[in-house]
């Protein structure tokens, strides 16, 4: 009696089960695809897919389904697989900023009929910063990719830089200064002072040494002497040292920070010293000047001070937009 129940429960559970599967609902069917009998040259579109390295880019070329066939050409030489089951093919590594032509030509097999376009792609031109590179005006520009190599320095010089950007892309070794190492005004001048730096954008990816300096400011002359009637009468001190330049302000607003990481130094350049006491050769420097004459040097006429040391500079961030600006000088 007991087997005969147990049978019965199980045929129960299997003729429930068998019951369930054939009331679940089948697999909705997919909806055919609709192809277009013709392509009319605006229908061709293109998607520019940056690639890693600067200026390469891949072509994404679609169009809609079509019942016919349709060829990409090179150069006369095809480069897509003509089925009619493609709606898009993807042209390799095309240069950035510059035009490439492609040859697009569709051919409609119950009519018989060919149609031929002229594709033109141009990806975005990249900025890149390769070496050392010297500013000699101010340099404001936007780019969706911007990228300074390894072991590449951008001296800003006394100009501005100003760049917005999607991405900012920083090699190693790689930094932006405003004036090279040491660099210094002719004899008694003033040193220039250094632009100021701006970089906005969505993201930086890598380490990024900012260095801000100025032109520091020029030793003073020589001392010369006072001569008055062919005779010396005086030994003048030296010129006057030039003021340095003032340091710049340098701006980074970001939206994404999380690859980004950077060294920001101010390198406040000194004033000039002053010029040395007149040294030279005293044989016959005063004979020229005519018995009534007087001669006084500009080295005579100021005071040998020591000119003074950069001013200024600052760093402001901003973290992401709406933020406001975090400066320290």
């Amino acid at each position: 009696m007991l087997n005969f129940l147990t049978g019965f429960l199980l045929l129960f559970l299997f003729g429930c089960s068998d019951m369930y599967q054939q009331q679940s609902e089948p697999p909705p069917a997919q909806a055919p695809i609709i192809r277009v009998k013709s392509l009319a040259e605006n229908q061709i579109k293109s998607e520019y897919i940056a690639k890693e390295s600067a200026n390469k880019y891949d072509v994404l070329v679609s169009w809609p389904p079509f019942e016919g066939h349709v060829k990409i050409l090179d150069n006369k030489k095809i480069i897509n697989e003509e089925t009619t089951a493609e709606s898009s093919f993807l042209i390799k590594d095309v240069e950035g900023g510059l035009d490439s032509t492609f040859d697009v030509e569709t051919y409609d097999p119950e009519k018989g009929l060919t149609k031929e376009f002229k594709l033109i792609v141009k990806p975005p031109k990249d900025l890149v910063f390769n070496g050392d590179v010297y500013l000699t005006s101010d340099l404001t520009n936007t780019a969706a990719r911007v990228f300074i190599n390894d072991n590449s320095s951008i001296y800003t010089m006394n100009f501005n830089l100003d760049l917005n950007f999607t991405k900012l892309y920083v090699g190693s070794n790689s930094k932006i200064q405003s004036f090279p190492t040491g660099s210094k005004a002719g004899p008694s001048q003033s040193g220039r002072s250094a632009g100021n730096v701006r970089l906005q954008g969505q993201k930086i990816i890598g380490d990024l040494t900012m260095n801000m300096n100025s032109e520091a400011g020029g030793n003073g002359l020589t001392g010369e002497i006072l001569c008055r009637g062919g005779w010396i009468i005086s030994k003048c001190e030296g010129g006057p040292g030039g003021n340095s330049g003032a340091l710049g302000i340098f701006t980074v607003e970001l939206e994404d920070w999380t690859d980004f990481s950077f060294n920001p130094t101010f390198e406040r350049s000194p004033g000039g010293t002053p010029g040395g006491k007149f040294s030279g050769n005293l044989n016959g420097v005063c004979v020229a000047e005519p018995s009534n004459s007087a001669r006084l040097d500009k080295t005579c006429a100021v005071p040998a001070t020591v000119g003074a040391g950069a001013s200024g500079g600052s760093i402001c961030i901003k973290y992401g937009a709406g933020a406001a600006y975090e400066c320290k000088n």
